[in-house]
């Protein structure tokens, strides 16, 4: 019997490479709610399902679970050789490629299972004493913040929130309210880079320069950026920066990086990092190489995809956005068009109903997925619903979400 095909990293990567043909945007992915033959749509979504979720979690093309199993397999023909040492090299080749994505060292980048595993190293790795301020904001997703609050009643530190009003997105404004919130003892300026409720970017440079100039930390949760837009961590200054590939990357789960610049590697030390960022250390463990890989292959795919796919998000948010503004007794609490950088829409439900049955008779009657914000935020958060779109969404799946909100009234 011939011997299978000896394992070459470049196939994964050309798995990425495939030439991308769009539903209605050449260059897109295609749209994941057609109801075509089998095998016809790059996802794997149940067929009729228009899927405005992936601000949570974000389908995973088929050319990236390609990637997935083909390096699992791999994986099996020889576990030694591949976990210690050519899945450690290509998992390196991964690392090497996050770090172009994002404009960083490759010695900044280290490899991690989710955006929270990341915060948990961060926060794990700076030496704060109890009386020590961190300063975030109340619009955090809870991932962001429970390594704080975690070390609040371990070690007695000040957890610290910046009350943003619901759709602030002036920057000068929010570094003001930050200015004000800041105490004496403030250690760390933990944000994210996009508030997941609403889409607002947060204006990471100016509040990078405000902890400096206070000699704290600037610590991003990047969760709601990576695949969302371009990311450049030198130009946004920040000291760590942590992000999952299971979302707008469209990534395999339980992937994610960690970045800590050079210049705050002696004040933020992670015991995994403790012999080094690299993919494999005695410090890290064994890696879920395949898993990895694939990531590598996400990358490569949001790498390929041209100019305008940003835009023409934009675009069906802001039409979605319009459509719902129509309906009475329905607000928006994401910003205006004017201020919009997300293709995230959040509204309120109907009056007299909850947003969490809302959200599940959308999916059980009308086949829409979306997020169901928690109760952790600001009024009038904890009432409404979120809606995020891809590359694979369309203005039909708008139109249908607009239809079924109608039938409520």
């Amino acid at each position: 019997m011939a011997s299978p095909p000896r394992f070459d990293r470049r196939d994964f990567l050309g798995l990425a490479t495939v030439g991308l043909s769009g539903v209605g945007c050449a260059g897109s992915l295609p749209s994941a709610s057609s109801s075509g033959a089998a095998g016809e749509s790059e996802f794997l979504l149940e067929p009729g399902l228009v899927y405005l979720n992936t601000a949570a979690i974000g389908p995973t093309p088929r050319r990236v679970i390609d990637a997935v199993h083909a390096a699992s397999r791999e994986a099996e023909r020889n576990p030694t050789q591949f976990a210690y040492f050519r899945g450690v090299e290509a998992m390196d080749g991964v690392r090497a490629r996050l770090a172009q994505f994002v404009g960083a060292r490759t010695s900044e980048i280290g490899l991690t299972s989710s955006t929270t595993e990341g915060m948990g190293l961060i926060a794990g790795g700076i030496e704060l004493e109890a009386g020590d301020h961190v300063l975030t904001t109340n619009h955090e997703h809870a991932g962001g913040v429970s390594v704080w609050r975690h070390l609040a009643r371990r070690r007695g530190i000040v957890v610290d929130e910046v009350a943003l009003p619901v759709g602030e997105s002036e920057p000068a404004r929010i570094v003001d309210l930050f200015a004000r919130a800041l105490h004496p003892r403030t250690r760390v300026l933990s944000v994210s880079h996009v508030l997941f409720a609403t889409g607002v970017t947060m204006p990471i440079r100016a509040l990078s320069d405000l902890a400096r100039e206070h000699r704290a930390l600037c610590v991003v949760d990047g969760a709601q950026a990576l695949g969302n837009f371009p990311i450049d961590l030198p130009a946004l200054g920040c000291d760590a920066y942590a992000a999952g590939g299971h979302k707008w990357l469209l990534g395999p789960k339980g992937t994610g990086f960690l970045f800590i610049s050079e210049r705050a590697a002696d004040r933020i030390a992670p015991a995994a990092w403790s012999d080094g960022p690299g993919a494999y250390t005695a410090s890290t463990g064994v890696r879920n190489a395949s898993a990895i890989l694939g990531f590598g292959a996400a990358l490569d795919l949001a790498g390929s995809l041209p100019p305008s796919a940003l835009p023409r998000r934009l675009q069906l948010a802001e039409q979605l956005d319009q459509a719902l503004r129509g309906i009475p007794g329905i607000s928006v609490a994401s910003p205006p068009s004017v201020a919009r950088t997300t293709p995230i829409v959040t509204f309120s439900v109907p009056p007299g109903s909850d947003s969490r049955s809302v959200q599940s008779r959308l999916l059980e009657t009308h086949r829409i997925q979306l997020k169901a914000l928690p109760a952790h935020l600001p009024s009038p958060l904890p009432r409404c619903l979120r809606a995020s779109i891809h590359d694979f969404n369309s203005a039909s799946d708008a139109r249908r979400l607009e239809t079924a909100l109608m039938s409520f009234l």
